[in-house]
């Protein structure tokens, strides 16, 4: 572009170039911007389809429901007015990825939770409680009862009765309000009343 210019009688022309290098520049510019809002706008519409992506891989799992004081182990166990009882019967179930098993808030479990079953990384199997309350107790305890058929005398005053298959060691036994003397794994060393110890499958116990 030229601009006419007048001084002293005398008129000539400056030249200005400058102003078609901005112009230029600013052409240049403009489509710059346009195109990386469109990258954002991609990047994000990707992000947003691999959260969907990764959520349509997780299964929606089944909640299950326990409690020792309102529940039956002949229930189905999927909602809170029909739960479970026992922890033995969730440790016989088989759980998938994505499933909830929730304890009662207030309910005690002489019982110990093994949990059967295994979820995969991002979608765990869940283990929680529901209802109000303290929180749910599982004390580990096993409870056998004191006088039944199923104690066999072994030999003098050593008895006998089987405990589940899953116990691999025995610490404390409280008989009554009294806490049994744990003692190594032969009869021979049952000689003090509460005396104890596990063996192949058996509790062995000094009575009296």
């Amino acid at each position: 572009m030229r601009i006419p210019r007048q001084a002293g009688g005398r008129v000539w022309e400056q030249g200005v170039l400058r102003l078609r290098d901005v112009i230029r520049f600013a052409h240049r510019i403009a489509p710059l911007r346009m195109t990386k809002w469109g990258d954002v706008i991609t990047l994000r519409m990707t992000a947003l389809l691999c959260v969907l992506g990764f959520m349509s891989t997780m299964a929606l799992g089944t909640t299950y429901y326990v409690s020792s004081s309102e529940g039956n182990d002949g229930n189905a166990g999927t909602s809170a007015s029909a739960p479970w009882r026992t922890i033995a019967q969730v440790n016989a179930q088989t759980f998938n990825p994505g499933d909830s098993i929730l304890f009662k808030r207030g309910d005690v479990w002489n019982e110990s939770l093994v949990p059967p079953s295994s979820g995969v990384a991002g979608n765990p199997i869940a283990f929680d409680a529901y209802g109000t309350g303290p929180a749910p107790n599982l004390t580990g305890w096993y409870a056998i009862a004191p006088v039944s058929s199923s104690w066999t005398n072994v030999t003098g005053n050593a008895w006998k009765t089987p405990v589940p298959s899953t116990f691999t060691t025995v610490n404390f036994c409280l008989f009554g309000s009294i806490w049994g003397q744990k003692v190594s794994a032969s009869s021979s060393n049952l000689t003090a009343q509460w005396d104890f110890y596990l063996a192949n499958g058996y509790l062995y116990v000094y009575p009296l």
